[in-house]
């Protein structure tokens, strides 16, 4: 499915004929060469087959307010949140046996609000393209962090020393914040082709707890 979406794209956008003529026409190269910051979001957004769709593109009946604050989750570090479902993926500390597990520190799943609230696991398509984490140690207790649907931006799992927890950190504007939310808007558009306005980065000030957002327009 993947794959008809991708050639399908390229089909209408005049890209498969210089995909052709190019030393881009390799299969290992596809998803690098269609993939662009845009279309990355696209398919973070869309990659879940339960998006509401009409004959005129998406059924847009979320608004920001109505989403859901996940609560009582152990070890959560972070949430993501898009439009046109509250549908929300989790991301938490993985721990092992009292510890930190360093090969795999993040475990990331469902709660799937628009189906009562039902936890459930990742796809793998979901967590190699989407959602998913790669990670590396880069010193005791920190490790870098990246979206495998946006891994120019990465993120850092620290433990925070004044209350000895891990948290996720984003620089933004030269200030670093304590990651606590991704929301992505979406504004109209088609199933594969969503009108992506926006990702919004919502966290606080280490120091003061401020609260602080920062949009990235697309």
């Amino acid at each position: 499915m993947l794959f008809i979406i991708l050639i399908n794209y390229l089909i209408r956008t005049g890209k498969w004929k210089h995909l052709q003529q190019s030393a881009l026409y390799r299969r290992k190269n596809l998803i690098n060469f269609v993939l662009g910051r845009k279309n990355l979001i696209i398919i973070l957004c869309f990659i879940y087959p339960t998006v509401a769709v009409s004959a005129g593109g998406i059924n847009k009946t979320s608004k920001s307010n109505f989403f859901p604050t996940p609560t009582g989750i152990e070890n959560q570090l972070f949430y993501l949140q898009r439009d046109p479902d509250a549908n929300t993926v989790i991301y938490k500390l993985n721990i092992k046996n009292g510890i930190v597990d360093d090969k795999n520190p993040v475990d990331i799943f469902w709660i799937r609000y628009a189906e009562d609230g039902k936890i459930k696991p990742l796809s793998a398509i979901q967590r190699k393209l989407a959602y998913g984490v790669k990670s590396r140690m880069i010193a005791k207790d920190k490790h870098e962090l990246k979206l495998v649907s946006y891994p120019d931006f990465p993120l850092y799992l620290m433990k925070n020393y004044r209350d000895n927890q891990y948290r996720v950190y984003a620089n933004i504007n030269n200030q670093q914040i304590i990651l606590d939310q991704v929301f992505v808007r979406i504004d109209g558009g088609s199933f594969y082709i969503p009108n992506v306005i926006y990702i919004e980065l919502r966290g606080k000030n280490p120091s003061t707890g401020e609260n602080i957002s920062h949009r990235i327009f697309i």
